[in-house]
């Protein structure tokens, strides 16, 4: 993730998985997904709702890089 927050053409991450979940007797086909917007870059407004959109069919409280950032890359300034 921290590679494609310094690529200039990447605007989001996705990840998805598909398992079989068991859970007693019960077997059902389980699909996980969950996005991240690259919002420290400058978009135009219509781009931006665009990326947006798009990263909220796989998670529609997707991450923003800016809020999660602190947690990517520790102070380094100590």
């Amino acid at each position: 993730m921290l590679r494609a927050a310094t690529l200039p053409r990447i605007a989001a991450v996705v990840q998805t998985s598909s398992m079989m979940e068991v859970v007693g007797d019960e077997t059902k086909f389980a699909r996980y997904s969950n996005s991240l917007v690259f919002d420290q870059r400058q978009y135009p407004p219509e781009a931006l709702q665009k990326i947006e959109r798009i990263a909220a069919v796989f998670n529609p409280q997707f991450r923003r890089y800016t809020q999660i950032q602190h947690m990517l890359v520790p102070n380094r300034s100590v």
